[in-house]
């Protein structure tokens, strides 16, 4: 009599760990390109708020200061409309935020939608 338990991975759960992982890698590869994108919009805002003449500027100004770093690095997700400005008087200050929507297509009809927000404090005039 032979009380031999085997013991191991069979085939068919190594292959459904390789489709999870490889569904996680393909999710990343897909996604990464956006968050790199937005990683760019909050250094050229935290550039932004390094502007002498920040706290007088219009938000046409502002968008044009943008709209330059932004062409130099290559980001063009954020637009014009996507820019707001809004003066906080109890702390006095500017604050200026880059509100957007990136949608990338996943599998098929699936897409993933995310929303990125890259806001700065700056001196109010």
């Amino acid at each position: 009599m032979n009380n031999h338990k085997q013991h191991g991975i069979t085939v068919a759960s190594i292959l459904i760990i390789l489709v999870v992982l490889g569904f996680f890698f393909l999710s990343f590869l897909k996604l990464f390109p956006a968050y790199n994108e937005f990683f760019s919009v909050q250094s050229t805002m935290k550039g932004l708020a390094t502007e002498e003449k920040i706290s007088t500027m219009t938000r046409k100004q502002m968008w044009n200061a943008l709209y330059n770093r932004f062409d130099i690095n290559g980001i063009s997700t954020p637009a014009y409309d996507d820019l707001y400005v809004e003066y906080n008087r109890e702390t006095k200050m500017r604050e200026i935020s880059i509100y957007y929507e990136y949608r990338v297509p996943m599998f098929g009809n699936i897409d993933a939608i995310m929303t990125f927000d890259a806001p700065i404090e700056v001196p109010g005039n």
